[in-house]
Formats: C-alpha cells, structure tokens, sequence
C-alpha cells in the first residue's frame, strides 16, 4: 500500500481545527457607520422565536435568530402559561415539560435581546409580532431595564400578514415592507373618459394678491353619518332582531348606498359612534360580524360595503382585522364564504384575499357542514348525557356505600359496648343494681336457688358447675376440721395480724380468706353466714 507524501517524509497528518478556535467562534457585532440604517422583525408565536436585522442600504442580513419550544401541545393549540392561568392547570409530564420549555424559551429570548442591544439601539424601526399576554416580558423578564421598549419611537407592530416565525418568514415581511408594486394596465383597452379639467384663474384674485385653497376636503352629508350611526346602534341592540334591522336597511337603501359611495365619507366612518368601539369595529359590516348577525353581511356587501377594511388605531392601522376576522361564530364566517361563492363570477367582484376570506362555500358544502356540526353537536350531547349518568350512578353508590359503612359502625359500636356489658365484675355489676334487685340476688346466693330460669349450659359450663359442687360437698365435710384449726390459730396468732374475720372474728393470720365484696372471711361456713346474714337484715 503507498502512503500519502506526507507521511512518507515524516511529517504529521494536520489536526482538525477544534471548535474553540477563532475561526469557530461566534460571529462579533459588524462593524457600522454613520449612514447605516438599519430595520428589526422579531416575532415569537406558538414556540417559535425568529429575529433577524437587516441593512437598509443593501437589504441583507446583519444578525439573526431563531428557536423553536415544544410550549403547545399538538393539534390543541393554546399555550400551557394560558391554559395554566384558566385555573385548570394540568399536572401531566407533557404539561410539565411544555412549562418548562417556556420558561427557557423566553430566557433565550431575553439573552439574544441583550447580546443585540447595540444593534437595536442604532436601529430606526424595530418590527414586532406577539401575542397580547406576551407582549410584557417580550424584551426583558420583568424589572430588568431592556434594550428597547414598547413605548419607544421606534417599535411598531408587523403590518403585514405574518405565518409560522421562520427566517425565511422574517425575509419576506422585510421584503413586502421594502417593496413596492407596480401593476401595469392597458390604457387602449380601459374606457377612461378624459376630462379636461379647468384651470383657469380669476385676474382678480390674481391681482389683489390674495390666494384660495381649491384642494379642499369635502365635508361629508351629516344626515349620512346620522343614519350609518343609528344603524350601528340598532345592530348593538340585542332587543332588535335581524330581520327588523334588514328591514329597516332594505326601507332606506338609497340613504344607505348614498353613505358607502360618498366620498367624503371616510373609510372608518364609525370613529366618533358613540357606544362602539371604533378600533375594533370602524364599519357596520365589522359590527355585523362581531355581534354574529349573518343575514345582514349579505346586504351590506350588495349595498356597496368594503370588506377589506381593517381595524386598528390610528393613524397606521397596523395588524388590524378584517370584518371575516372578527367574526362571531361560523355562521357569520359561512356567511362571507356563501356569498363569496355566488358572486364570483362578477366583473367588479370584491378582492377577497384582501378581505381574507377562505374558499368560496357553495351552498352542497354549507348544508355538508351543518349537518356535521349537528351530528357533532348530538354527540357531545349523548356523551354529556352518559357523563352525567355514569356520575349520578358512582355518586348513588358512594352514598350506598356510606350508608352500608355507618350502618356496619354502628353495628360494631353496638356490639362493642354488649362485650363491656358482658365483661363486667361483680363488684361493678352491684353498683348499678337496685336494692330489690340486690336482695334477691343474695337471697338466691344463701339458699342455693334462684327464681330466673336456669340457662342451657354448655358441655365444658356443666363440668365446671359440677365442679364447683363437688368443691363445695368437700368444704362442708371439712368444716369441723377448719373450724378447730381456726381456734387454735387464733389463740397462738392473734396478736401477729390486725385483720379479723367479718363473720366470726377470728384472726386471719397464717391463712387465706374467702372474700366477697368487701368481706374477708375465715372459711366458706363463715361466708355463708355472713350471706344470711346480709340476706335477712337487708
């Protein structure tokens, strides 16, 4: 095998560069004159961050970025901080990590803001597209001086349509912003009727010096805005039905064709209503559609009505919506498509993309799609209803089961308190009896009988009850002995011990006594006596 030259003449094989080098290291802030004009667009949606700085002069990039966070979850949509602030925060690992993935997406943000602080403070307009509940920690977390400010001269908002944030999307809104479009007519082919205008002037003004203004802006017809105002009234007005207002629209329809061809009537003609907010809603087609009234969008386009007005503040109306935007529900949004799809054909038809209005909608495909909705709609319906269901039948079971839990308690309490009962001495057993009670009892203990009825006894009860008569037959036969014993204990003893028989008196020393209750008696003769007694004195 032939080794390269190199190695064969001892040198060494070149090492690969590492990437800790200079020639890898992150690219340094460009170096800028005093005519460099320069534009920002950051835009952050939906976990993606794009921000790049273009040069004025040439129209390319200086700085760019972009980052991309799982943050939503798929085919949801909504990010987890809104859902989170709706008060049914999820505790999911999904959940968990989407959390998380903001919290990083924003402190990448923040770092890349920062790392471009000298280029955005020498830009002339900083672009920016963001959510409204994002728009406060967008620059800088909160309390941290950012490099710019949203009540700075120079942010606006992006005024164009904007997708996904992409580095390809940021190049075209710099690119649509920077352009201009030129559409070039055919003037043989357009019937324009020149007319010359005059231009003739009075030597009289001429002459004494005096000037008129002839580019005055005419003043629009006040009973025009007066009736465009009531009827901006009457659609905020729930009491009032479609079919009264289109009534009411179809009785005056000159005065109302008068009011959209004038004009001296602004385009936003709603800026001084009062009761409507003219930044959401500056025409009567916006108000239609935002208070869901879909049979008057159909009239007020024949009537003459601009779709492709936008909303917003003046005087840029940047990002503003169309009245297809601001709509209330789909059958408003339908209503648009509907009547897109009949007048297509049009000569003089309406820009709809524009007006950003989807598809047209023919009438197969709407009936299509309200049957699906109510098929959807029967469903969540059934599905609410076996939801419902299935919750009263586990909350009947619970109560079932709780009910079954205290009975089984007190069961046990019950049962628990009969062991006590059963479990009580004699001694116990006498101080809740009666007197009555207690003389019978001793009545039947000195007699050996007892006026209850004897109980079945077990086999194991009988021979312990025989037992104990066997015992006591022995006891009788030595009660001469024990009693013999006793004196003479009690002459030799009495002097040793204090304790004395109840009965008799004897001295109880050296032996051990039979007691009951509180007796302490030499032998069982002395107990029986002493239960005689007991019995017959009580």
């Amino acid at each position: 095998m032939q080794l390269p030259a190199a190695i064969e003449q001892g040198k060494s094989k070149p090492k690969r560069q590492s990437k800790t080098e200079p020639e890898q290291a992150k690219p340094t802030t460009p170096v800028l004159d005093e005519q460099s004009s320069l534009w920002a667009v950051l835009a952050q949606t939906g976990g993606h961050f794009a921000g790049a700085i273009f040069d004025n002069r040439s129209g390319s990039v200086i700085a760019h970025k972009t980052l991309q966070r799982y943050t939503t979850r798929r085919k949801q949509g909504g990010l987890q901080s809104r859902q989170d602030a709706s008060g049914r925060a999820a505790m999911s690992a999904g959940a968990q990590i989407r959390r998380h993935n903001e919290r990083r997406l924003q402190e990448d943000m923040h770092a890349i803001i920062e790392q471009w602080r000298p280029l955005l403070a020498k830009c002339e307009r900083v672009f920016v597209r963001v959510a409204r509940e994002g728009r406060r920690t967008f620059f800088a977390p909160e309390g941290v001086r950012a490099a710019v400010a949203w009540g700075d001269a120079s942010v606006r908002p992006v005024p164009v349509p904007m997708g996904r944030p992409s580095l390809t999307e940021v190049r075209r809104v710099y690119r649509d912003m920077t352009r201009v479009r030129i559409a070039v007519f055919d003037l043989r082919e357009a019937r324009v009727d020149a007319v010359e205008p005059d231009i003739s002037v009075d030597e009289s003004d001429s002459d004494s010096g005096t000037s008129s203004d002839s580019t005055l802006e005419p003043e629009p017809r006040p009973d025009l805005i007066a009736f465009v105002y009531d009827v901006a009234q009457r659609m905020m007005d729930a009491a009032q039905s479609d079919a009264e207002i289109a009534a009411h629209l179809q009785t005056h329809t000159e005065t109302l064709l008068d009011a959209f061809s004038d004009p001296a009537v602004e385009l936003r003609y709603l800026d001084e209503c009062p009761n409507v907010k003219a930044h959401r809603t500056p025409t009567l087609l916006h108000v239609a559609a935002m208070q869901g009234r879909h049979e008057l969008i159909a009239l007020l386009l024949d009537c003459g009505e601009d779709p492709t007005i936008t909303n917003g503040h003046y005087p840029l109306y940047a990002g503003g919506e169309t009245a297809y935007q601001v709509a209330r529900d789909r059958t408003t949004r339908d209503a648009f498509r509907t009547y897109r799809y009949a007048h297509q054909n049009d000569v003089d038809a309406i820009e709809w993309d524009l007006a950003r209005v989807p598809d047209a909608l023919s009438p197969s495909q709407q009936h299509e799609n309200e049957a699906r909705a109510r098929d959807k709609k029967k469903r969540e319906r059934t599905r609410r209803k076996q939801r419902e269901r299935a919750q009263k039948e586990k909350q009947a079971e619970k109560k079932v089961q709780s009910d079954s839990g205290e009975e089984e308690m007190l069961d046990k309490i019950i049962a628990e308190k009969e062991a006590r009962e059963q479990k009580l001495t004699l001694r116990n057993r006498v101080k809740n009896m009666t007197p009555q009670e207690i003389q019978e009892r001793m009545r039947s203990m000195a007699t050996g009988t007892s006026t209850k009825a004897k109980p079945v006894l077990s086999p194991e009860a009988q021979r312990a009850a025989d037992r104990e008569l066997r015992f006591q037959a022995a006891q009788r036969r030595l009660a001469p002995q024990s009693a013999q014993r006793s004196t003479d204990v009690r002459t030799q003893n009495v002097q040793h011990s204090t304790d004395v028989c109840t009965h008799c008196g004897v001295s109880l020393h050296g032996c051990v006594p039979f007691e009951q209750f509180d007796w302490k008696c030499c032998s069982v003769q002395c107990l029986h006596g002493q239960q005689l007694v007991y019995g017959t004195n009580i």
